[in-house]
């Protein structure tokens, strides 16, 4: 793991409580998961944040090498109980959209995560910066099945954009 990624994923952890909660891994980290779902809940029972990201970079692949958000919202999708939580649901996706894999995978993936949802929120820190536009391949594909995208980068303006529903 990037040093870089290793000290965000440690500020997140001590910020939701440090060494009295489990520290936790994103869905799209768990998607690359080497070892079964189970074994990866075990790894993430570590109440040590630095011990849980040691033991977690032994576990998933490319932890720092970008994000796969159209193969983790494709495995969303496909489990049904998941995918069922979706249909109807102002679903908010917290991302940067920076697709490391297939553009087209992503397109697809958002595509009908939108239309099995109410409302399709799509959340960056990038775009708490006025300049941002959405135009690597991935975003600008996405832009037409979104109902709205939006600046978020931390329980501040996470709240503000909660707040705007």
């Amino acid at each position: 793991m990037r040093p870089v990624a290793a000290r965000e994923r440690r500020q997140l952890a001590r910020a939701g409580g440090g060494a009295q909660r489990p520290a936790q891994v994103d869905l799209a980290a768990a998607v690359r998961a080497q070892p079964a779902r189970a074994d990866l809940r075990q790894v993430l029972r570590e109440r040590d944040v630095d011990a849980a990201l040691a033991n977690i970079s032994e576990s998933v692949l490319d932890a720092d090498g970008g994000t796969r958000i159209g193969a983790a919202l494709q495995e969303f999708l496909a489990t049904p109980r998941y995918a069922d939580r979706a249909r109807g649901a102002l679903t908010i996706v917290l991302s940067d959209g920076l697709e490391r894999g297939d553009p087209a995978l992503m397109a697809h993936a958002v595509a009908r995560l939108s239309r099995l949802s109410y409302r399709l929120l799509w959340w960056t820190p990038l775009a708490t910066d006025p300049a941002y536009r959405p135009i690597t391949r991935a975003m600008a594909a996405i832009q037409s099945d979104l109902d709205g995208l939006a600046g978020a980068r931390d329980l501040a303006t996470l709240l503000e954009q909660v707040q705007q529903l």
